[in-house]
Parts: C-alpha cells; sequence; structure tokens
C-alpha cells in the first residue's frame, strides 16, 4: 500500500548570503532533495525548492527583495511586505507542488 504524506501550503522562504552551500547541508545534513534550483549570476542562486516529505522551502540568494504586487514570469501573482519587526514576508498564487505543463 502506497501512502503520500499531505503537501503543505505554508512555505517557509529564506535567504541566505551563500545559497549554494545553504543548499549543500540542507540536504546533506538534513536530508531535503531538490526539486528546483534556478542559478543566478556570480554563483548566486535565484530560486530554489527544496522537498522533504510533504513539506518544502523555497530559499534563493540574499538581496534587495521588490515589495508591492507584481506577476511573475513563470506564473502567478505575488505581494511581499514587511512586517512589525521588518521581517520580509511574501505570498504568492504559484504553486510550487503542480506539475510542469
Amino acid at each position: 500500500m502506497t501512502t503520500t504524506s499531505p503537501r503543505s501550503s505554508v512555505i517557509p522562504g529564506l535567504r541566505y548570503r551563500d545559497a549554494p552551500a545553504a543548499i549543500e547541508f540542507l540536504c546533506r545534513v538534513l536530508g531535503f532533495e531538490q526539486q528546483l534550483v534556478v542559478p543566478g549570476a556570480d554563483n548566486t542562486i535565484a530560486h530554489a525548492q527544496l522537498k522533504l516529505g510533504g513539506g518544502m522551502l523555497m530559499l534563493g540568494s540574499a538581496g534587495d527583495a521588490p515589495t508591492a504586487h507584481h506577476d511573475e514570469d513563470y506564473g502567478g501573482r505575488g505581494f511581499s511586505c514587511t512586517d512589525p519587526e521588518g521581517r520580509l514576508w511574501y505570498v504568492g498564487t504559484y504553486d510550487p507542488w503542480a506539475e510542469a505543463p
């Protein structure tokens, strides 16, 4: 009998100064699996999606993040803002669990 884990609809997103090293650590030490890694310029990561069971973590290299509403090249619409303590939040309609067309 095959069972599947429920998939989380809340997916944390992190920014790292050395995102390639963070991906290597998260996969090697904590058991995450790469679902998608989009390299950026100068050994940066534009976007990565790492899976662990029914959960997912998105991450990328630290840098300036856009705020307000915006449409994404890959489909979906997003909104980013800072909370009262200055943390950046991003909410979007992009579904990383959906199969690619």
